[in-house]
């Protein structure tokens, strides 16, 4: 529906100006044959006796007063007028999405637009009047452009070197050259490289190319392409945006989307549903979310990895996220994840406990399941019976019962906890707790002797017992079962390659709370080949950890106010997620600028 808006309001603006244009033009024509009428052929008699001249020999015509239109204004007014209504016609529609002034925008367009044609029609020379004229234009796309561009992200922005080079890119692959976005070449190398990939189905059956029809085989050539190159790039995530006339690919890498070349709508309608048949998903259904998964192995990388794939219906079409789960970066020990030695050694001891719960908090994507794993791998689970409840299961640990939770089979949380609670474990994981019965039953579970590990989606430490709360628990129970809760960001690391040193001002230190004179060196991204050009390689994560102490549990019991219990938190040797950035930041591990876009 509204693509077929915007197209009626192209073909309006067009429209228009065509009719403007017939206007101008005629009224050029009409001027210039009223001002370059020559005078009368026959001219004044001859006086009386006086003999009549001689006939003078046939000279050039010499031009005469008035004014002409040169061919060539008319060839400029044309091609002028139709880029500057096309222009004006995004602007107008562009100005709605970004939320700025259309009725500015179009007096100033239709300004430039009056002007250049004025100009045009009022100077001697008409090449200098398109040349005014011209500039004028430019001078009103570049304004428009770069108030545009300042309030947008970067991703957002047009006329960037990433948006051209995007563009080029889209240009050159109608024409069968794929090319790879500058941020995502290996080594600086602009080429492709095929990728050897072993795909298997969700039942572990092997699919081969060869024994399918030929537009299931290129569909397939194609999806192992695009799969091989995500995992070179250590992409996170595969995006399948359907759009007006193609399929857009984005590539999560180091948890930032990197646009890539898209498919024609054809092609990537085909690898859509190749990928569903690999994840054991219904083809035919478009307009309801499925879930499936299968693997591959990568043996010219050395790599395997499970992917997770769930589609979703959408106005332009159906789209598809693979969440790519790499077996060789599952298994993080504690002193692994970037947290300090201190730290480490106490989560360390709160796994070797009997009983309690640890809570991990913090946004999707903050790498609290990863966390989670990483306690699970100090404790011994021959000597102890760990069992885990996931939605889903996202890797497979030795000697420990991983139970899928199916919430949309009807299968809760909380039932599957009631359930496992009867198989004598000794720690419970529970993927995470987002209801009332689920918190309850985790907590009972507590207080008859067993340790349960989880996660909530909270701001911070003292945002997790606040939610808990929120949810309907008992506050006297939590404080008394509660052993410790953290929180958790991820920041991108700066590639060690290429960082570049600077010494920051009196003002930037004031405004990080840091005394000047004791920092000497900060770092920021610069942008390698080692590093695809992003100025980052890899990421780490900054954590706030509280364990609770008699003061903090009475504290909780009594319901305090948020302050209250940060103050108490503070007392109890509890380091801020800030100062645990700031600390990356003086380390020279991460910059200021993503430490501060990750804990804003």
């Amino acid at each position: 529906m509204g693509r077929r808006g915007e197209s009626s309001v192209t073909r309006g603006a067009v429209l228009w100006g065509l009719v403007l244009l017939l206007v101008a033009v005629g009224a050029v024509s009409l001027w210039a044959q009223a001002e370059g009428t020559p005078p009368s052929a026959g001219g004044a008699a001859p006086e009386a006796g006086v003999p009549a001249a001689a006939p003078q020999p046939q000279t050039e015509q010499q031009p005469l007063g008035g004014f002409y239109f040169h061919p060539l204004g008319l060839v400029y007014l044309i091609v002028v007028a139709a880029i500057w209504f096309l222009t004006w016609d995004w602007v107008h529609r562009d100005t709605e999405k970004v939320l700025q002034r259309s009725s500015l925008w179009d007096l100033l367009f239709w300004s430039m637009g009056f002007l250049q044609f004025l100009l045009v029609l009022v100077l001697p020379n008409v090449f200098v009047g398109a040349a005014v004229g011209v500039v004028l234009f430019c001078g009103a796309v570049l304004a428009y452009v770069s108030v545009r561009n300042a309030r947008l992200p970067e991703t957002r922005r047009v006329l960037t070197s990433s948006h051209l080079g995007l563009l080029f890119r889209r240009f050159m692959y109608r024409f069968g050259v794929v090319m790879a976005p500058p941020e995502l070449k290996k080594g600086g190398a602009g080429e492709r490289e095929a990728i050897a990939v072993t795909l298997r189905q969700h039942d572990g059956v092997v699919r081969d190319e060869t024994r399918e029809g030929r537009a299931e085989a290129e569909a397939i050539v194609v999806a192992k392409s695009m799969l091989g190159e995500a995992v070179s790039f250590r992409a996170s995530d595969i995006h399948l945006e359907p759009k007006a006339d193609e399929i857009g690919v984005r590539y999560r890498i180091d948890g930032m989307l990197h646009s890539y070349t898209p498919f024609p709508t054809e092609v990537g309608g085909a690898v859509i549903n190749a990928l569903k048949v690999l994840s054991g998903m219904d083809i035919a259904i478009r307009r309801r979310p499925q879930d499936g998964n299968f693997s591959a192995e990568f043996p010219g990388l050395n790599k395997s990895a499970d992917f997770r794939v769930s589609t979703s219906p959408s106005v332009q079409g159906e789209t598809m996220v693979i969440r790519i789960l790499d077996r060789e970066r599952s298994f993080l020990r504690i002193g692994q994840l970037g947290m300090g030695e201190r730290m480490a050694s106490q989560i360390s001891r709160l796994a070797e406990a009997t009983r309690g719960m640890l809570l991990v908090a913090g946004p999707t994507g903050a790498g609290k399941t990863t966390t989670l794993y990483a306690v699970l791998g100090t404790i011994d689970v021959y000597q102890r019976n760990v069992m885990t409840l996931e939605n889903p299961v996202e890797y497979r640990l030795e000697n420990v019962t991983q139970i899928p939770v199916e919430e949309r089979g009807g299968v809760q949380f909380a039932t599957a906890l009631r359930s496992v609670v009867r198989q004598d474990p000794d720690v419970i994981m529970v993927g995470e707790i987002r209801d009332r019965d689920t918190a309850e039953v985790a907590l009972d579970a507590v207080t008859t002797g067993h340790l349960v590990l989880s996660t909530v989606h909270a701001p911070d430490v003292v945002g997790s017992i606040f939610r808990l709360i929120q949810l309907g628990v008992d506050p006297a129970t939590l404080a008394a079962c509660l052993t410790a809760t953290m929180t958790q960001r991820l920041v991108r690391v700066l590639c060690a390659a290429c960082k570049v040193p600077y010494k920051p001002n009196e003002d930037m230190l004031g405004r990080l709370n840091l005394q000047a004179g004791k920092i000497n060196v900060f770092y920021r991204a610069a942008g390698c080949p080692a590093c695809a050009g992003t100025g980052f390689y890899g990421r780490t994560g900054i954590f706030e950890l509280l364990v609770l102490n008699d003061e903090v549990r009475e504290l909780v019991r009594r319901q305090p106010s948020v302050t209250m219990l940060r103050d108490a938190a503070t007392k109890a040797g509890m380091v801020s997620l800030y100062e645990a950035g700031l600390q990356k930041v003086i380390a020279g591990v991460t910059s200021v600028k993503e430490m501060l876009r990750v804990i804003k």
